[in-house]
């Protein structure tokens, strides 16, 4: 891992907190991921998570997690002040191109399976891919002050100032996350 980092990745803070807390180690996505060459890679393997607040919706989060809007919203935070305490290391990426198979995968994230349907019909003819990622918790929350350039719906910011990952500690033991690595893949890849 990188003793600092200037790339964050936007996600709603109520992933970023399931994402912390060991219960997610998956997202999907279809933006903020470059297909050159006609192979697929993550622009920025290494990155702290930037969260959002304002497009995360509660009608797409399981209602056993519900309660998680609370603590989020009850954050010390302001649309100004952004707290940044979590990153994470792609390990691995995986299209996901088959909805059944996705939504075999609930135990391992928060949404709804509305969602999941919605992430996979956007834009039908980009593929959806599944980050697999080892998730830290920074030694130390940072905040950052939102500027102009960090608003608006783009998934990668660059930030003014680096922040300090050097003794970030996995959320999840080498064993606990090889072992829900494992079962996500099983289930992608189950015939």
């Amino acid at each position: 891992m990188l003793p600092e980092n200037r790339m964050a990745l936007k996600e709603w803070a109520v992933v970023v907190k399931a994402l912390q807390e060991g219960r997610q180690i998956v997202l999907l996505r279809k933006g903020g991921i470059a297909e050159e060459g006609g192979e697929f890679r993550v622009d920025h393997p290494e990155f702290v998570f930037y969260p959002t607040y304002v497009h995360q919706q509660r009608e797409h989060v399981r209602p056993e997690f519900h309660g998680d809007f609370a603590a989020v919203d009850l954050a010390p935070w302001t649309v100004e002040r952004i707290p940044l305490d979590t990153s994470a290391v792609v390990e691995e990426v995986v299209e996901a191109a088959d909805l059944a198979r996705l939504h075999k995968l609930t135990e391992h994230h928060i949404w709804t399976p509305g969602y999941v349907d919605m992430r996979f019909h956007y834009r039908p003819g980009t593929p959806l891919y599944l980050m697999l990622l080892r998730v830290h918790r920074l030694p130390r929350a940072v905040e950052v002050v939102e500027t102009p350039e960090y608003r608006g719906c783009k998934s990668w910011v660059t930030l003014e100032a680096p922040v300090a990952t050097s003794g970030a500690t996995p959320v999840l033991s080498d064993a606990a996350f090889a072992q829900r690595v494992t079962a996500v893949k099983a289930i992608l890849k189950a015939d």
